[in-house]
């Protein structure tokens, strides 16, 4: 019984691991801006933003555009959403005819984007995310949600937006 228990630790670990190690790796591409939970950077010919989930087991790849240009002017346009939104409320995002995304506006000045549901995201949020500052080492080495939820803030956007008009 301990074994398992000992490699089901170490496999969580792992995940963890490999997270970070996706966020810090990116050293390849142009690097617009970068923190512990999102990297924006030029890859796969496009700007990309490369959000990591609250449980830092997965990221979510959000495209931008092809150009600085259309990166800057995507990122006014999730500002200006983030501005008018209420709490909860939810923006569906397809980019280019692929899999969409929910841009969801959490409390105060948070976005969280997932392609699960809003209803789902404004649940993990309020549930879970508000115990990080409490519990946030056992939350992040052992829960995992079935659904990955990426979070930014509209002061990391406002910083993105000036790199990107440079």
């Amino acid at each position: 019984m301990k074994k398992v228990l000992l490699l089901f630790v170490m496999g969580l670990f792992t995940l963890g691991a490999s997270a970070q190690l996706s966020m810090s790796s990116r050293t390849g591409q142009e690097i617009i801006d970068k923190c512990e939970y999102y990297v924006v950077a030029f890859e796969d010919n496009a700007y990309q933003m490369f959000l990591q989930d609250y449980f830092k087991s997965r990221e979510i790849a959000v495209s931008l555009g092809a150009d600085k240009r259309q990166a800057a002017e995507t990122v006014t346009n999730i500002l200006a959403w983030m501005k008018s939104a209420k709490a909860g409320e939810v923006n569906r995002v397809s980019v280019g005819g692929a899999e969409g995304f929910n841009f969801v506006k959490g409390d105060g000045k948070t976005l969280l984007v997932s392609k699960s549901d809003g209803e789902y995201c404004m649940a993990a949020y309020q549930i879970l995310v508000p115990n990080l500052k409490k519990h946030r080492r056992f939350i992040t080495d052992v829960t995992a949600l079935p659904n990955t939820i990426g979070h930014i803030t509209t002061n990391d956007l406002k910083r993105i937006q000036k790199k990107l008009q440079k």
